[in-house]
């Protein structure tokens, strides 16, 4: 038997990492394989004209014979094992491409089961008629409701199917586990594996200095209001601003989305003052000068920009949404976890950081010592384990 492996990467999109979540995930993980001695390829439908040195070799699905291509690429590669990252619609075609080749096949579930669901939204669809108008986008808001139901229906066929021919689903935490398994029909948890996402190991390296940290609060999110309700940290930032800039703090936002047209609107129909909507870029000169992290989602699969902020010494401050962020953050020692829906506790929360920098310097210590719960070789062992246990 081999003791080392051939890993193959699905990603709906190419894996790169300023694009979203998923894809940074991807590339972690794949990097953790590569330095356990497993070789790492890449596979995926839209391509994004770049190209990481992680992985051997990648291919772009193109045209409609998907299941040719991937067949032509394992064979080609000699794949042991097929990673599909969240896409459980996928799993059949690279199930039909491994007919009579001894290949395992891993689904990974990067959200809040059933996250999915909330795809088709009547609120992004709005967002997105205001930002960019067009009669598509107008036929779309009037069809939503059979949009949706379509959508819903999609889903619940795909994770059923992928969940039976995929030889495992990995889930990020255990307490999605129960949900997960009502959803797709199963109370035989045996297919399930818990593996949680690790620090990312291109973080540059960092020496938490309290004397340079700023007074800076700091989010580092895709802006889409469905899922990351950044209106609502820009709701208490409207709240606590004029204090806020008396006290010499201000408010970075990093990252891209539908929903920024939006939050400019709102930034100057309030004329908010020392904040700033950054873009779409590596996070990690913020990092190092930020004190507070704030996160307002509705739903996190895991939250890995928590995992980063504690990293880099940053205060995490994030309302208790999803079964992971108890993982994530040690509630009161590393971070706050805050009851959804109150914002009055959000805002007090913050404001007790922003008046405290002896807490900000305990809790971020405590923040730098529970993030190596999460660190590569922890992590690297468990997808070890996985692939040797299963190929077995």
């Amino acid at each position: 038997m081999k003791d080392k492996y051939n890993i193959l990467f699905y990603t709906t999109s190419q894996p790169i990492p300023t694009v979203g979540g998923v894809e940074r995930a991807t590339i972690t993980t794949a990097s953790l394989l590569k330095s356990s001695g497993h070789k790492v390829f890449s596979i995926f439908k839209g391509p994004r004209n770049s190209k990481n040195t992680v992985f051997e070799d990648e291919c772009s699905l193109q045209g409609s014979n998907l299941v040719g291509q991937i067949k032509c690429f394992l064979k080609d590669k000699e794949i042991d094992v097929i990673i599909i990252q969240t896409a459980f619609s996928m799993v059949k075609a690279f199930r039909k491409a491994t007919e009579g080749y001894p290949c395992k096949i891993f689904i990974v579930y990067h959200f809040e089961p059933i996250w999915d669901k909330q795809f088709v939204d009547f609120g992004r669809f709005y967002s997105v008629y205001q930002s960019h108008g067009s009669i598509k986008n107008l036929l779309r808001l009037i069809g939503f409701p059979i949009l949706k139901i379509r959508h819903l229906i999609i889903c619940y066929k795909s994770f059923r199917q992928g969940y039976r021919l995929s030889d495992r689903t990995v889930l990020l935490s255990n307490g999605y586990a129960s949900s997960f398994l009502k959803y797709v029909g199963d109370n035989n948890d045996k297919k399930i594996a818990v593996i949680p996402n690790a620090i990312p190991n291109n973080i540059p390296d960092y020496e938490y200095q309290p004397s340079k940290k700023e007074k800076m609060l700091l989010i580092v999110a895709r802006l889409d209001e469905v899922q990351k309700r950044i209106g609502l940290a820009l709701e208490m930032w409207k709240d606590i601003n004029p204090l806020a800039v008396e006290l010499g703090w201000s408010l970075m936002i990093v990252g891209d989305g539908e929903a920024r047209l939006k939050y400019e609107n709102y930034i100057r129909k309030y004329q908010l003052k020392n904040v700033s909507l950054e873009g779409r870029q590596e996070p990690w000169d913020y990092y190092k000068r930020a004190s507070v992290f704030l996160m307002t989602s509705r739903s996190e699969g895991w939250g890995i920009t928590l995992l980063e902020a504690q990293k880099f010494g940053v205060v995490p401050v994030c309302y208790n949404t999803f079964a992971a962020a108890t993982d994530v953050i040690d509630d009161k020692v590393s971070g706050f976890l805050i009851t959804e829906g109150d914002k009055q506790q959000y805002k007090d929360t913050v404001l007790s950081l922003m008046h405290d920098a002896e807490m900000r310097e305990r809790m971020a210590l405590a923040g730098i010592e529970h993030v190596k719960l999460f660190s590569s070789k922890v992590v690297a062992k468990m997808w070890d384990d996985l692939c040797y246990s299963v190929i077995d």
